[in-house]
């Protein structure tokens, strides 16, 4: 304008939801006919909004003792480069045991379930451990190693973390459930005993396994050559 030394100029930029770190932008003006263009100093397009941070973390297959637990980690932003993740378990949120149930074996894979890699969150790393987000990817599948501890407990629940250090607080993962079922206790023999008519006959019955609760059998007397009421009664049974 007349009289003006100049003017100030604003360029609009624009959100692309992807995280590019911080970029340069500048401009160029010129008094067409009577120079060159002269070129702007930079000025910096900060993006800090879309700095990827964990979303949530989605149970999406449970398993059998000694199978794997699968979780899809899902994250905010994608980004042009790689990004960090920190991966927590914590027995306090869960009802698994590190040790017993599982034994903080994590396996990385890309959503087109390529292998990306594996990690071990245990007491020499305070169960935390670093995973690679790919560049240009919205998360990742994790899966999680279970044990087989030979003893029923009925099914429980396993949870995992995870954070961007420095960005956000801890994320709690759904819970994905270890089934026992295989674990359930049955009769795997009842042992043979012989005795003297008037005293009582004491047999062992074995378990196949192990359980954390009470487990009811039931216990069936029934004559071979014998004769219930005669030379049994059924009623007279007890365990020992």
């Amino acid at each position: 304008a007349a009289g003006q030394s100049g003017v100030r100029v604003y360029a609009q930029t624009l959100n692309d939801n992807v995280y590019e770190g911080n970029e340069t932008i500048q401009i160029q003006a010129a008094v067409p006919g009577r120079q060159g263009f002269i070129e702007s100093q930079e000025a910096i397009i900060t993006d800090n909004a879309d700095i990827p941070k964990v979303s949530s973390i989605t149970a999406f297959q449970n398993a059998v003792e000694d199978g794997w637990v699968g979780w899809n980690l899902n994250m905010t932003n994608t980004s042009t480069t790689n990004s960090t993740v920190q991966l927590n378990f914590n027995d306090g949120i869960h009802q698994a045991d590190f040790g017993a149930d599982y034994n903080g074996v994590v396996h990385v894979y890309s959503l087109a379930g390529v292998k990306l890699q594996e990690v071990v969150l245990n007491a020499s790393n305070g169960y935390k451990a670093n995973i690679t987000i790919p560049a240009g990817q919205t998360g990742v599948k994790i899966y999680a190693d279970t044990l087989n501890d030979n003893v029923f407990e009925g099914n429980e629940t396993i949870k995992i973390q995870g954070a961007v250090i420095g960005q956000q607080g801890w994320v709690q993962s759904q819970a994905a459930t270890i089934t026992d079922d295989a674990d359930k206790p049955r009769v795997t023999s009842v042992s043979n005993t012989s005795v003297n008519e008037g005293d009582a006959a004491s047999v062992t019955i074995t378990l196949s396994n192990e359980s954390t609760t009470p487990t009811r059998v039931f216990i069936d007397a029934y004559g071979g050559s014998a004769t219930e009421g005669k030379d049994f009664n059924t009623k007279d049974l007890w365990v020992n």
